[in-house]
């Protein structure tokens, strides 16, 4: 049973080595920094097949698997050589699996011109390989002459260039190599100075901050030149004027605990210069505080300004 056994083993073992890919398709989209992300799509011509080894000449990186069976993949990276190993069960009517990395070892720039260099080999007979290769918006191919192998065609999707490659019964010594450079024929956008604009606006806020506070200085400084001229009854005045912005004469009268005459003169002293308003209302006026004067300082109890008013007796 043994030998059986290992009969069928080895019976086997060549169509498993050399198992057949029906269709091996690699989309490539490049960046304007210089990586790129790989999609390796891989459609077995067998659903027997269980597992995919593929050397990569580069470092991979955040790499992804899937498969509508049961798939799972891991690889050894360095510098210059990364080893992806996959082992899977394949579905009769879905025999693919999907790898996706990225990796900056595609590309390498000199002065102004981008080269990309790939090798994608997997030596397995494979019955059509399609590859794509996406520049970055902006970027054309430098040299059409140059780009290797020379089967390719270049389209665009409306924003990209797009280099593409179709080969079909590829062998399985068959190397699967490309290469060519591009180089930017769009101007690059410029980036919006944004630090330039919050050193103007911090520059702006800074000198309207500086006029408002010479305003209010300069204006404090006009109505303590009005105040300077004033005695110290016209003062108190303005003070209960400023607690009670309109006030009968006769309120004020008491209030300032003076004599009808001398209210009447101080009333008309600040009248004609512009402090306030008298309004004839009846026997007695109303007063009204004409101008906002914030340094007066805060009004006083009414019991506290009798007593203050008698001083100035």
């Amino acid at each position: 049973m043994r030998k059986l056994t290992s009969f069928l083993f080895f019976l086997l073992l060549p169509s498993i080595c050399l198992a057949q890919i029906t269709n091996y398709g690699v989309d490539i989209s490049l960046h304007e920094k210089g990586w790129a992300e790989v999609k390796l799509s891989i459609t077995f011509e067998s659903e027997n097949q269980t597992f995919f080894n593929f050397t990569f000449p580069g470092k991979i990186e955040d790499l992804k698997f899937f498969s509508y069976g049961t798939i799972d993949c891991n690889s050894i990276s360095s510098e210059k050589i990364s080893k992806v190993n996959c082992q899977f069960e394949l579905k009769p009517d879905q025999k693919s699996i999907l790898l996706i990395f990225k990796t900056d070892s595609l590309v390498s720039q000199i002065e102004n011109v981008s080269y990309f260099i790939a090798d994608f080999s997997v030596f397995k007979k494979i019955k059509e390989v399609f590859v794509v290769v996406r520049l970055p918006e902006g970027f054309g191919v430098y040299e059409k002459e140059d780009i290797i192998p020379k089967q390719e065609t270049i389209s665009s999707d409306g924003r990209r260039i797009i280099v593409i490659w179709r080969f079909q019964n590829v062998s399985s010594e068959s190397p699967l190599k490309f290469r060519f450079a591009y180089e930017r024929i769009l101007p690059q956008p410029e980036t919006f100075p944004w630090s330039n604009l919050i050193i103007f606006s911090v520059l702006i806020i800074a000198i309207l901050i500086t006029i408002i506070l010479f305003l209010l200085k300069r204006a404090k400084r006009s109505e303590e030149a009005f105040l300077s001229v004033l005695d110290n009854f016209e003062k108190r005045t303005l003070e209960i004027l400023k607690e009670n912005p309109q006030i009968k004469q006769k309120k004020l009268v008491q209030l300032l605990n003076l004599s009808k005459a001398k209210v009447s003169r101080i009333v008309k002293s600040l009248e004609e210069r512009g402090f306030i308003e008298v309004e004839r209302r009846g026997r007695t006026n109303l007063i009204k505080l004409k101008k906002k004067l914030s340094f007066l300082g805060k009004p006083k109890s009414e019991k506290s300004e009798s007593k203050n008013i008698s001083s100035f007796k």
